[in-house]
């Protein structure tokens, strides 16, 4: 019973560390969590906001058929990120992954971020896929890669 109990801890300390110094800043449709600070996620929301007006003015959905607000994830660690990744997927990217679930509110854009260079072109298509995804849960592959690609 002890070594389970023991067991149970040392898999456990390594995700404390995920969850300590979070920070949160929220926008009209998303909401951020970022390990560097309140100022990168405040940046971040403005950034993404601004793409989300980019997007809306093709497409023109109405704010209020937004079912929840968009979650993006920014870490600035790639042992936590990858750490992050490897409790949801079975395998790491180098810097984006949009994850998607059934439930809306689970879903979530995940960001490694390296010395304050988030790739803008990156950011947009994958804004982009979550942005799609969060007013039409199966969109069509070419409507989702090709405006992906177009923005």
């Amino acid at each position: 019973m002890k070594k389970l109990i023991i067991i149970g801890i040392l898999l456990t300390i390594p995700f404390l560390s995920l969850g300590a110094d979070v920070f949160t800043a929220e926008t009209a449709h998303y909401r951020i969590l970022s390990t560097q600070s309140t100022q990168s996620a405040q940046d971040l929301g403005l950034r993404m906001e601004s793409y989300y007006r980019l997007f809306n003015e093709v497409f023109r959905f109405i704010d209020s058929e937004l079912p929840v607000k968009m979650n993006v994830r920014l870490f600035t660690s790639k042992n936590d990120f990858d750490t992050y990744l490897l409790r949801i997927v079975p395998q790491t990217r180098e810097s984006f992954v949009y994850i998607q679930y059934k439930d809306p509110e689970k879903c979530e854009l995940v960001l490694f971020l390296e010395q304050e260079n988030i790739s803008e072109e990156m950011l947009i298509h994958h804004g982009f896929i979550q942005y799609l995804n969060s007013f039409i849960p199966h969109p069509p592959l070419w409507m989702l890669k090709g405006f992906a690609k177009y923005f």
